[in-house]
């Protein structure tokens, strides 16, 4: 096929074809750019977001520990209060342990055995733990009723704490139940507790 067209003609139209895909690639490469560009700031605005956020959640959590340090602090001042409170009592007091073990170990049941007898500190009241030894279960559970015994005037109030009993398979110990209660002493209780400055009974 032949073409008639001068020259001139068909280099202005070849340069016209040749500026269109020019134009046509800066067009591609500014709206690249442009999405390029769109892209970075949604990603910088997303990033600050999410660092408002971490922020704020950092924010929280520092203050809910710091509460909660507070709340141990008070509770730790609160048991600091009570036994100091306890020991106050208790030293306000001439507790007559010579006098009060004779009778503990008088009122203990046949087949036991008095182990330990201590002040505990849990409560903010004066109250003892008592560690026994018995042959078997049943003597065990009679330390109980025999220590909250009205009659007795000692204890107010015992409560059973654990009783674990060994195999007699198991060990050759003669007492191999071992008993431990909790007791709070009686207020009209004449061993226990006597103000100071008043009369010991003789």
């Amino acid at each position: 096929m032949i073409n008639l067209l001068p020259p001139d003609v068909r280099r202005d139209i070849n340069f016209a074809r040749h500026n269109t895909q020019i134009i046509r690639y800066i067009i591609g490469c500014l709206l690249g750019f442009i999405g390029v560009l769109i892209l970075a700031l949604s990603g910088k605005i997303y990033l600050h977001k999410n660092i408002d956020t971490y922020k704020a959640t950092l924010e929280t959590n520092r203050q809910q520990l710091q509460l909660q340090k507070q709340e141990e602090t008070l509770t730790k001042v609160k048991d600091i209060q009570n036994s100091v409170k306890l020991v106050v009592d208790v030293l306000s007091k001439d507790i007559l342990f010579s006098k009060l073990l004779p009778q503990v170990g008088a009122i203990m049941p046949p087949g036991t055995v008095l182990e330990n007898f201590t002040l505990s500190t849990e409560s903010d009241q004066a109250a003892f733990e008592i560690t026994a030894r018995s042959k078997d279960f049943e003597s065990a559970s009679q330390i109980q009723v025999n220590l909250e015994d009205n009659s007795n005037k000692l204890f107010e109030k015992a409560d059973l704490v654990d009783i674990s009993c060994q195999s007699v398979s198991e060990t050759t110990d003669l007492y191999p139940c071992k008993t431990t209660l909790k007791v709070l002493p009686s207020n009209n209780s004449q061993f226990l507790l006597i103000p100071n400055g008043g009369k010991h009974d003789k």
